[in-house]
């Protein structure tokens, strides 16, 4: 009897588990988004999950301006400095609620987001899903777009 409960046991965790994605590519892009691809990943019992979910973040931070002496101290200009308030971590979510995305069926691996801002860090992570079951997320990965003027900067700042 005991070795039958742990055998179910042992089955149902290789059964529901789901591997962890990898996030290949993060590119800003213009018009103003954020383009995401990854592989494609199975269920462990070689059925295909049944979609993905994107967490986007928005990472507090605050900016602090001066006037100082740029090019090659020569003229003034306005420097401006972003102060991230959360460390980037592996192992722990930002304390806002993430914006979710869902793309529904395994073969489609990239997600174009929109609705995003200029001058805001976002961070990211990505899951499996398979039916209810949500799999593992991935490691965070961090970005900006910065403009400024007439130039847009596509800023990468963390994996």
């Amino acid at each position: 009897m005991i070795i039958c409960i742990l055998f179910t046991v042992v089955c149902i965790t290789v059964v529901n588990s789901i591997d962890v994605i990898n996030i290949a590519n993060l590119w800003s892009t213009d018009p103003l988004g954020i383009y995401v691809t990854w592989e494609p990943q199975y269920y462990s019992s070689h059925y295909d999950v049944s979609g993905y979910k994107v967490k986007l973040w928005k990472v507090k931070m605050i900016t602090e301006k001066r006037y100082d002496l740029v090019n090659a101290e020569q003229y003034p200009g306005l420097i401006q400095d972003d102060i991230i308030l959360e460390e980037y971590q592996l192992n722990t979510m930002l304390s806002s609620m993430p914006r979710d995305i869902y793309i529904n069926g395994n073969s489609k691996a990239q997600v174009l987001i929109t609705d995003v801002e200029y001058n805001v860090v976002y961070e990211l992570r990505l899951m499996a899903v398979k039916d209810d079951i949500e799999g593992s997320m991935s490691e965070p990965r961090r970005i900006k777009e910065r403009k400024e003027f007439l130039e847009t900067f596509y800023l990468y700042l963390q994996r």
